[in-house]
């Protein structure tokens, strides 16, 4: 499906076991070359070098093949936004020298003698270095290859010769975007991209890493779109993977330079049936966002079982997460603070949580793991393949993905179905506006004669400094719209049904931050622009309250309505 994202890493040998479903430390991928790099800071005067902002070297492969001139220079544009914002996010101890790739060309080092670990004889066929089997790494970028006798001191035969390097970078990134067979032939099992480390540091950093943009994806999606793809698999390359999770370690600056040393802690256990990522700083995140203090392992959950777990977050626990495994719409994917803990962990990276985006889902919700989550809050989750709700940020109407086979199934954002972008409404009291919002519906005119079925609206809303909820159709004034109610519209049968989240309708406002605001009656009022928004269910809905404004108020049980409902689907009222 082209909203797949594949992440193609090289196999990590995991010691596992039932008995003990917990993962500390891996043997090293044979698929990954190991180097070491310059990081003492030689020059004395420069005395209080610290962590800084990533630096990012990008080079790309002759692209015209397959695309536009115009889409390479699109694809170029993408990547230049993505790689400052991984810069933003995340800084490292800089690298002091430039960064030469070591070469794989050896077959046999001596293992005796002066020219102990020095090659011996190369790879029968060995012509160059390639990054994922495909992109031929510049030999500029690549230490040289010689062969010794087994006493001379020079080499008696060169190879290649030693490049420059790649200087002022601490990692390489190759860029792509060639059809391969990952990519995908036909309409269902298309991917938009994927991704692999190919160095690492002596501490295990990945130091240089590919991306393939698969051609299709550069046609057929919107620049935010691609960009979103494109940070998901720069984490990927940056270490965001189960081959990477074993190899966290504990740095510090000493004698000006770098020394890292294993983390020495668990990083991935089973807790009560699922994968969770359990260092110190994703438990921090995790329990602070999910609320849930009382558990000492309630970790970020990764997808899958602990024999064969994925390199992304669980997609119902983290729906939404630039890192889970199946990235939705580009306004509705976020950069969260757990994905950010997991990088702080590693401790190759320092991390500005300020940067983060905000991520609401699963917000204060407790200790609850997928089933609870599903039984628990019904309102983010759909059970009919037919049914139209609300996405749970409430910016889109929502449906319930045909295709997906998880049990529980989340309202993703209905295709052309955003509140905020103005267009011909669906229905003749919807509103469609940058001030507009979903909400669950079966308001019908009195002049038709049958009511419509509960479904998801865009209506104006707006937000009293109280942060209470109001409400305006088509021909109504501004509604009352108390949370988890439902209303009436004078003028309309059926109702209206209120969300229940006051963090994700009308969001508390930090003192610095300006809004615009409009005073009515001594009462001041602000429209929501934040991403805050919670989702409902056709089949569940709450007991009902008053709205205000001369319209009908009414107080009745869910089943009640219920048959109030259906009663309305017959009679005139």
């Amino acid at each position: 499906m082209d909203s797949l994202l594949v992440i193609i890493m090289a196999l990590v040998i995991v010691q596992s076991s039932k008995e003990n479903n917990h993962l500390t430390g891996a043997e090293r991928s044979p698929g990954i070359q190991r180097q070491t790099l310059s990081y003492e800071v030689i020059n004395v005067m420069n005395r209080n070098v610290t962590y800084q902002p990533i630096r990012i070297k990008v080079v790309y492969r002759d692209m015209y093949f397959e695309l536009s001139v115009e889409d390479r220079e699109r694809i170029i544009g993408i990547v230049i936004k993505a790689v400052g914002k991984i810069s933003q996010l995340l800084s490292v101890f800089p690298v002091q020298k430039p960064i030469l790739l070591k070469r794989s060309g050896c077959h046999k080092e001596w293992t005796t003698g002066p020219n102990k670990g020095r090659c011996k004889s190369i790879k029968r066929n060995y012509q160059s270095e390639f990054c994922m089997d495909t992109f031929r790494i510049p030999d500029y970028h690549l230490d040289g290859l010689y062969v010794w006798n087994e006493l001379d001191q020079d080499p008696v035969r060169v190879v290649y010769t030693q490049g420059a390097g790649v200087n002022n970078t601490d990692f390489i990134l190759y860029v792509d975007s060639v059809t391969t067979d990952v990519c995908g032939f036909n309409s269902v099992n298309k991917v938009l991209s994927y991704a692999k480390v190919c160095h690492v540091d002596q501490y295990d950093r990945p130091i240089s890493g590919y991306i393939n943009l698969c051609p299709h994806s550069i046609v057929n999606n919107i620049p935010e779109k691609m960009y979103k793809t494109l940070l998901h698999e720069l984490f990927h390359t940056l270490g965001f993977s189960k081959t990477h999770f074993p190899y966290f370690k504990t740095c510090q600056i000493k004698d000006r330079s770098l020394d890292c040393q294993p983390l020495g802690l668990t990083i991935v256990e089973e807790v009560n049936g699922l994968v969770r990522i359990i260092t110190p700083s994703v438990l921090r995140e995790t329990q602070d966002h999910f609320g849930c203090t009382i558990e000492t392992k309630y970790g970020a959950p990764l997808e899958g079982k602990f024999n064969n777990f994925t390199s992304h977050w669980d997609e119902v626990l983290m729906y939404g997460s630039i890192m889970s495994p199946d990235m939705g719409m580009p306004h509705v994917t976020f950069i969260d603070r757990i994905t950010l803990a997991l990088f702080e962990d590693s401790g190759w990276y320092k991390v500005d949580y300020s940067s983060a985006d905000d991520y609401l889902w699963g917000k204060n919700m407790g200790c609850v793991d997928r089933s609870e989550f599903c039984l628990k809050h019904e309102d983010y989750i759909c059970r009919n393949n037919s049914a139209v709700g609300c996405h749970y940020l409430h910016k889109d109407k929502g449906y319930c993905k045909q295709e997906s086979n998880l049990s529980c199934r989340i309202y993703q954002p209905q295709p052309k179905g955003h509140c905020f972008i103005p267009r011909v409404p669906d229905f003749e009291e919807e509103i469609f506006g940058t001030s507009s919002l979903c909400f669950v519906s079966n308001l019908t005119s009195n002049y038709m004669e049958k009511t419509s079925i509960l479904t998801g609206r865009c209506y104006l809303h707006k937000c009293s400094m109280n942060r209470d909820l109001l409400v305006k159709v088509h021909g109504s004034d501004w509604i009352d719209c108390p949370y988890g109610k439902l209303i009436r519209i004078r003028g309309y049968r059926g109702y209206i049904k209120c969300p229940s989240s006051k963090d994700i309708m009308c969001p508390e406002l930090p003192d610095n931050i300006p809004i615009s605001v409009t005073e009515f009656s001594n009462v001041i009022y602000y429209a929501s622009t934040s991403t805050n928004m919670s989702s409902t269910d056709h089949n569940s809905i709450p007991s009902v309250s008053s709205g205000t404004n001369n319209n009908f108020s009414i107080n009745i049980s869910p089943s009640l309505f219920i048959f109030v409902y259906l009663i309305t689907q017959y009679i005139v009222t």
